[in-house]
């Protein structure tokens, strides 16, 4: 064929398109117009016809995809046109599922499949995948340990060392014995393992002895997750003496309370000379009935006449002690304040006024009285034991020795020996060596 007779060119779509020219009184080849080389329906006409083949055309053709770039739409797969062949090969891209916890995706296996988990975990929060975002759980206190309300009556630091790190009691974090006392909280709900998710408020701050630097705010200093909805929180401290505070879960407002009241063992409020070492001999006659933070004065391994000693040490502000006769809590002002509570980590003034000075060492003329009362009162039926409580007579006439000047303790001794007196069948038999102790 010439130009004549034939004519192509390529459309815009890459088509190849051609335009047969008939001489007069010829056949008109059954062709389709526009139609893509290779295929059935391409210009390539019946033998007996005009031949219109590829290489009468005078064009080199080259194969193309549909669509040109061969997009699957699939970001996990890499796209290219191969000789005519859309070609689709799996990739491992970025990509994003819709989903905010399971954390950043990437393309796996053609799919957007492989995930990098909850981007709350290592906050110690909870995921919402309503508004993705981090968030505190929100749970009602289940359980807490201390129990809610509790008053530790025990020594707020050792008597000879004051200082802020050797400090003592519920909520506190150093090791200085015994170990830190974490706050334990079951929250029945996991993601509360963040500083914002809790809340600290104390209503003063704990007087100190002359020699001893003021104590600063309290503040959570730390929140562990150590099981399914369970905490443990340790403060910057111990809770303050003379003083409540409280613990709140910020999104749900549930709180708990503690005080700290050195001497008060029966957890009246009041730290009481005669009440509360009274309170004592039953705790420690009564093996069970009273809770570690009434009856192991001296933060040692376990409860016995030693704890009366240091409870009379309290009461009269022996070594590094302030005395704590007559110390009374003040209303928990912080109970039901929710967000005006401060944030853990974050330490804020409470508004209630702290308590300061010290009050007056109990006289020892009230230890004797007391002293007395106590040889002469009945034994309980079911206490435990008489050596335990020989042992504490020991203990406290021990300290009666160290501690009383010599009129005192000869005016204590005066009083044993009087004939009139009635003492108990255990306590009688004791007497004697009480004298020799307080005559060295």
């Amino acid at each position: 064929m010439t130009d004549e007779f034939f004519n192509s060119h390529l459309t815009l779509d890459n088509r190849l398109r051609v335009t047969i020219f008939i001489p007069a009184g010829a056949t008109e080849v059954p062709c389709v117009a526009d139609a893509p080389f290779p295929g059935p329906n391409a210009c390539n006409c019946a033998a007996g016809n005009i031949d219109v083949g590829i290489q009468n055309v005078g064009v080199t053709w080259t194969p193309t995809c549909d669509p040109p770039d061969c997009d699957d739409g699939n970001p996990c797969t890499t796209d290219s046109c191969n000789a005519g062949v859309c070609q689709h090969v799996n990739n491992s891209a970025a990509c994003n599922d819709g989903l905010f916890c399971n954390g950043t995706d990437t393309c796996s296996g053609g799919s957007c499949s492989q995930h990098s988990g909850n981007p709350c975990t290592s906050q110690g929060l909870a995921c919402n995948e309503t508004t993705n975002q981090c968030v505190c759980a929100q749970g009602s206190i289940e359980s807490v340990d201390p129990p809610d309300g509790t008053i530790d009556a025990r020594q707020p630091h050792p008597i000879d060392d004051s200082s802020h790190d050797a400090r003592q009691g519920i909520g506190s974090l150093n090791s200085y014995t015994g170990g830190p006392e974490p706050i334990t909280i079951s929250l029945g709900q996991t993601g509360a393992a963040n500083l914002s998710c809790w809340e600290l408020c104390e209503t003063g701050i704990e007087p100190v002895d002359e020699g001893t630097p003021a104590l600063d705010v309290n503040f959570i200093a730390d929140v562990t997750e150590t099981s399914f909805g369970v905490y443990e929180l340790l403060l910057d401290r111990p809770i303050s003496g003379r003083h409540w505070t409280t613990i709140t879960n910020s999104p749900s407002g549930d709180e708990v309370s503690f005080a700290s009241l050195p001497g008060d063992v029966n957890s009246d409020g009041t730290s009481n000379p005669a009440l509360d070492m009274t309170a004592l001999i039953d705790c420690l006659n009564n093996p069970g009935t009273c809770t570690e933070w009434q009856q192991n004065i001296n933060h040692d391994s376990a409860a016995s006449g030693l704890d009366l000693t240091r409870l009379i040490d309290l009461f009269n502000g022996a070594g590094t002690f302030i005395s704590w006769t007559g110390a009374t809590l003040p209303t928990n002002i912080c109970a039901g304040m929710g967000e005006a509570a401060s944030p853990g980590g974050e330490p804020a003034e409470s508004s209630a006024s702290s308590q300061s000075g010290t009050s007056a060492a109990v006289s020892h003329g009230e230890l004797a009285d007391w002293f007395m009362d106590w040889m002469t009162g009945a034994l309980p039926s079911d206490g435990f034991g008489e050596t335990e409580w020989e042992e504490a007579v020991w203990a406290v006439a021990g300290w009666f020795a160290d501690h009383f000047p010599m009129e005192e303790r000869e005016a204590l001794a005066a009083r044993l020996e009087d004939p009139s007196m009635k003492f108990n069948d255990s306590a009688a038999e004791l007497i004697p060596g009480i004298i020799d102790l307080l005559r060295p």
